[in-house]
Parts: C-alpha cells; structure tokens; sequence
C-alpha cells in the first residue's frame, strides 16, 4: 500500500506539473509564427477557435487548473506517505 501511495503521488505530481506548463507550450507553439497560426486556425473545429481569445482563456486557465488540482493531490498524498514514515520510525527512537 506504501509503495502503490508514492507511486500515484509522483504520477500525481508528475501530471500536475506538465499540465501547468502546457499552457505556455501551447500558446508558444501555435503564436511563435503567423504561417503555423493562419495554419491551426485554418484546421477542424477544435482548431479553428484557436484564433479566438475567449476559447483560448477557457483552454489555458482549464489546463492550468487541472494541473494545480492533480499537483495538490500529488503534494497530499506524498505528505501522508512520509507522514506515516515519521510516525513509524519516530516510535522507536523514543
């Protein structure tokens, strides 16, 4: 159970990172260019409201808020596991 509460807050934490970043990686990627933003807005539907800011808002602060709440779950579940190894080697050094 241990082993299996650190691996999922590292995942946790892991994911929550990268979809923070995303944001910035996104808007890099699709504004660093006039051809590649004629291009994308120029795709199917997902892609063609790239061109607008509500739509972009929406996907960034989305994005962003996904990542806060996986990394906090990340940050909870890591403070419980080393929580219980406090508790459990802190026993016998009394």
């Amino acid at each position: 159970m241990r082993k299996s509460r650190g691996f999922a807050a590292g995942i946790f934490s892991g994911w929550g990172l990268l979809l923070m970043l995303s944001p910035l990686a996104l808007y890099l990627f699709i504004h660093a260019d006039p051809e590649r933003t004629a291009w994308v807005t120029a795709g199917p539907h997902p892609f063609s409201d790239f061109g607008s800011g509500p739509y972009q808002l929406r996907m960034y602060v989305g994005l962003f808020a996904v990542g806060a709440i996986f990394l906090a779950v990340g940050l909870i579940l890591g403070s419980a596991r080393r929580g219980e190894a406090r508790r459990r080697h802190g026993a016998w050094l009394l």
